[in-house]
């Protein structure tokens, strides 16, 4: 999970980012090999390669060191493709190589390639966990359990894909499941309806197709700089019926705010907790909308805390929909710099202060005279 890497100017990692590195960082293949401490993520839709550098004279048994950090992203599945014939053209040149560790990349390529759709199923959850499937005998076995039956027919659903993307240890994952399964039966959420189909052309460029379709609605909403009063109405404003509140129970977990889909009378609809203030409010049904506009084809979707693509741009939708860059930064005075200028603005959009720090730091530098 991209947000639990450790930083490059971070020394000392917890136990569970020594896990995560373990598990994802190139440089944990060979301590032998001068490998960088890079970290291969996926975000659905496209994979993360981050690379940190290393902290100077640290490494004292390392012959150099990567001086420079950098991120970058590739299709998801040109990377997928790349990475299989990189592993097929090594064996066959190790073919005639009698080695314990060739024998064992031989053993673990036949599992891979070899699995039936139930393992591959498995596999799949694994990796969204961050966790080795090929290790499971090493888990809770309850976690075990749940990843082979838990999920039921629902397994490769988008739901339960954002389920295993926040999902950490100490979670009981069946009673949380349990939980959406319960709301998303009482409130007969499904995917969008036939009759409603929104597409993205441009998914790879997370923020700016955000930001353009946030731009649009706002348009159609005829509000210009304006605030916006009441978030239902851009439902209404697109096409689609009035979007429906519905309450969702507690969760053991804070990372899953609502839970995003259709009615069956082809409504969009929310299910939130019911002790939500009222700006945080308005920013969970905006992201809401963009889930159930862009991304519910296959049924209901969580909003949460993930950085998963459709999460990441749901958040950057519901911020230029309720506080558009362009007007926070024409407001903002560059010659006042404080705090108290930051709680004007969020209280003039009805937001959070944190949405507006994001939208002045996106913003960037030049914009803000910093």
């Amino acid at each position: 999970r991209l947000d639990e890497v450790p930083a490059d100017t971070v020394r000392v990692v917890t136990a569970n980012q020594r896990t995560l590195l373990r598990l994802q960082c190139l440089r944990a293949a060979d301590s032998v090999l001068l490998l960088p401490r890079m970290c291969v993520f996926s975000d659905g839709q496209r994979v993360c390669f981050d690379l940190k550098s290393d902290p100077p004279n640290v490494y004292s048994h390392m012959p150099a060191e990567f001086i420079e950090s950098q991120r970058f992203w590739l299709p998801r599945e040109a990377v997928v493709d790349g990475l299989r014939e990189f592993v097929r053209t090594t064996i066959e040149r190790l073919e005639d190589v009698t080695s314990p560790c060739v024998g064992r990349l031989n053993e673990n390529w036949n599992a891979i390639i070899n699995a039936d759709a139930q393992e591959a199923e498995f596999c799949r959850a694994a990796g969204r966990l961050g966790r080795d499937p090929y290790l499971a005998r090493e888990w809770n076995p309850s976690l075990v359990e749940f990843l082979e039956t838990g999920l039921g027919s629902e397994a490769a659903g988008p739901m339960a894909g954002d389920f295993l993307d926040i999902l950490e240890d100490q979670n009981d994952p069946n009673s949380i499941w349990q939980s959406l399964q319960q709301t998303k039966t009482k409130f007969r959420m499904g995917q969008s309806p036939s009759s409603f189909t929104m597409s993205l052309d441009d998914s790879y460029a997370t923020a700016a197709t955000a930001n353009r379709i946030a731009r649009d609605v706002r348009d159609k909403l005829n509000v210009d700089s304006n605030p916006i009063i009441d978030v239902r109405r851009a439902a209404v404003a697109s096409g689609s019926g009035p979007m429906v509140s519905a309450e969702l129970p507690t969760l053991a977990t804070p990372k899953i705010k609502a839970v995003a889909g259709w009615t069956n009378n082809g409504n969009p609809i929310i299910a939130s907790l019911a002790n939500i203030g009222p700006q945080n409010r308005r920013f969970l049904e905006a992201r809401a909308l963009f889930l159930a506009w862009y991304q519910c084809q296959g049924g209901p979707r969580l909003v949460s805390t993930a950085h998963t693509w459709s999460q990441k741009a749901s958040r950057a939708f519901a911020a230029e929909l309720l506080a558009p860059q362009s007007e926070i930064v024409e407001r903002w005075d560059r010659g006042n710099r404080t705090p108290a200028q930051i709680i004007a603005l969020a209280n003039e959009f009805d937001v959070s202060t944190k949405v507006i720090e994001l939208q002045l730091q996106n913003a960037g530098a030049d914009a803000l005279d910093v």
